[in-house]
């Protein structure tokens, strides 16, 4: 029986855009114990939540590492993300404080980020055909990455899709990726550069998501990205909340 009206808190630590919407996503805390993705979907027939759907009572919408308060009508089913929440939009949500212990304290360590070998015209190892996922499953991974640098591509026309998107790519557990970007502070910032490759230093931590079917393919995301250079303090994220 599917589980129903639940309260929960998590730790943000994806806010990503997603088609009309955003895609909110974290790891359940209770106390000092750090828990289980929780992916939160609207009630309706969809996965992206409006701002409205994703406020605080006082006007706001979360970021990275605040800490929310949630209320769920269900958990819902999906063929690959097991970690769906429906949202009660009858709630708004809290921000009950910030995260402020080690970001290592939340990495997954995967042997691998799903299954290789897949790759689209501008990304490598960015996708998996939808016929090789048979039941869902964890579909949201919190990493720490290696080699990391943001590709801006030189012209839209080019690309597979015509509109103009970064991508990240990083090495992990000896393999190397190269993902569409979908966290909009890093987005923004790096559309506005000229083409090229732009290495990043310090310690890089990226939550990579199984992003809905598209084409025939479920595509690996890079949703959210955050550095924190040799003084240990975050450099390409926003941290306003």
């Amino acid at each position: 029986m599917t589980e129903k009206n639940i309260y929960k808190e998590f730790i943000c630590l994806a806010s990503s855009v997603k088609n009309f919407g955003h895609s909110i996503a974290g790891k359940e805390i209770e106390g000092d114990h750090i828990g289980s993705w929780i992916r939160a979907v609207c009630d309706s027939d969809c996965s992206e939540l409006s701002e409205a759907e994703r406020r605080y009572k006082e006007g706001n919408t979360p970021e990275l590492l605040d800490i929310l308060g949630v209320h769920f009508r269900e958990q819902t089913q999906h063929p690959a993300q097991e970690e769906n929440y429906a949202i009660d939009a009858d709630y708004y949500w809290t921000k009950k404080r910030k995260y402020s212990k080690e970001l290592s304290k939340l990495l997954d360590t995967p042997p691998s980020l799903w299954e290789n070998g897949y790759s689209s015209k501008n990304g490598k190892n960015d996708r998996i055909p939808i016929a090789n996922i048979t039941a869902p499953g964890p579909s949201l991974f919190f990493i720490s990455a290696m080699h990391f640098s943001i590709h801006v591509p030189a012209k839209g026309a080019e690309l597979e899709n015509t509109q103009k998107r970064v991508h990240a790519q990083f090495d992990y557990n000896g393999t190397t990726y190269l993902l569409l970007v979908t966290d909009p502070v890093i987005e923004a910032r790096y559309l506005e550069k000229e083409a090229g490759r732009y290495p990043l230093l310090g310690d890089i931590y990226i939550t990579v998501s199984l992003d809905d079917e598209s084409k025939e393919h479920y595509y690996k995301l890079a949703a959210n990205i955050t550095v924190f250079n040799i003084q240990n303090s975050i450099t390409a994220q926003n941290t306003s909340s």
